[in-house]
């Protein structure tokens, strides 16, 4: 019986996630790109990545697969409208706890967010900076892979976000 209960609440899960996906892509329609903001809290993990090469590894999948990617100063205050910021977060931490002196373990949570600013209805005026995608997902690996894997994972969440975007918003 226990187990019948466990698989009714992972389909009730891969369910709610299917519908909020097609509703988190509407969000991504008319986008006309991205700007790309980076924090990478490694504590005391190994994790050898830095702010500036994260930022570069997205920003290259987006513009590789024809995104614009936009600086800061770029635009015009009223293109700024129409343009998103994908914020990266990695919080990474060896875990003390279980590890294996010898192959300590790597815990990385990341999160790939794309925040948009939306007028609120009741008072057009204000602007509200609201997060309107996300990917996150959380990396085990031993200590020696974990830089590589992390990236991996990150490179994923991009093409996921990318193929979101293409969808509804197909090249002319």
């Amino acid at each position: 019986m226990r187990f019948s209960y466990l698989t009714l609440i992972i389909v009730m899960l891969v369910i709610g996630i299917a519908v909020a996906s097609d509703l988190e892509k509407a969000t991504l329609k008319g986008v006309s790109g991205f700007y790309v903001s980076v924090s990478v809290d490694a504590g005391n993990s190994p994790l050898r990545l830095r702010n500036a090469q994260v930022q570069d590894d997205v920003e290259m999948a987006l513009r590789h697969a024809g995104v614009p990617v936009f600086v800061e100063g770029q635009l015009s205050a009223d293109s700024l409208w129409n343009a998103a910021t994908i914020h990266v977060t990695i919080d990474a931490r060896t875990d003390t706890l279980h590890a294996d002196k010898a192959n300590p373990c790597l815990i990385a949570h990341y999160f790939l967010d794309v925040r948009q600013n939306a007028r609120l209805e009741r008072d057009t005026t204000v602007l509200a900076p609201t997060t309107t995608w996300r990917v996150s997902g959380i990396e085990v690996c031993l200590s020696k892979n974990a830089t590589g894997a992390v990236r991996q994972a990150l490179q994923a969440a991009a093409e996921g976000l990318i193929r979101d975007f293409r969808e509804v918003n197909p090249r002319k």
